[in-house]
């Protein structure tokens, strides 16, 4: 990697900055629907409920403030000269890694021993950023899920299964 961290981090953070509203946006849609509804739609056979779709987005908004929280922590550690160091043992966090995952704090041998293994997610096939975002980080598809999602305006959808491996 050339571009110094800052710079990764910080077009990171844009990024997750972006996610974060995109779901709020989202959120603020659902609630006007919502209130605007006048139909059980907790019943409605033909397509995802406003209930369904609100945990969605919650949770797109949940990962774009948890990854901004990250970030923002990375961002300190480039200010104080840390970063890179991992916070459990002191020594040096491989380039790979860092890599793979900007905002870590740990070595792998570390993150091992906390128990991690691997993390694992889904995406919508044709949500290209966010796919886009997920490579950025390391994550790469093993898989492929054809009626995996289904959208009330869209009907079924595709999900993109997605590991990175610690």
């Amino acid at each position: 990697r050339t571009e110094p961290a800052d710079v990764r981090l910080r077009s990171l953070r844009a990024e997750a900055e972006t996610a974060r509203a995109v779901a709020r946006a989202k959120l603020s849609e659902i609630r006007s629907e919502r209130a605007a509804a006048v139909t059980d739609d907790e019943h409605d056979p033909e397509g995802s409920t406003l209930t369904y779709e609100w945990s969605l987005a919650q949770a797109e908004l949940v990962a774009a403030e948890s990854s901004l929280d990250q970030l923002d922590a990375a961002l300190a550690r480039v200010a104080a000269g840390t970063y890179g160091v991992c916070v459990e043992c002191g020594r040096r966090i491989t380039q790979d890694r860092l890599d793979a995952r900007p905002a870590a704090d740990t070595c792998i041998d570390c993150a091992r021993k906390a128990g991690y293994a691997q993390l694992e997610l889904d995406v919508v096939a044709d949500n290209a950023s966010a796919l886009a975002l997920y490579k950025k980080f390391g994550f790469v598809e093993y898989g492929r899920n054809p009626k995996g999602f289904r959208s009330r305006n869209t009907g079924y959808q595709e999900l993109v299964l997605m590991r990175l491996v610690l």
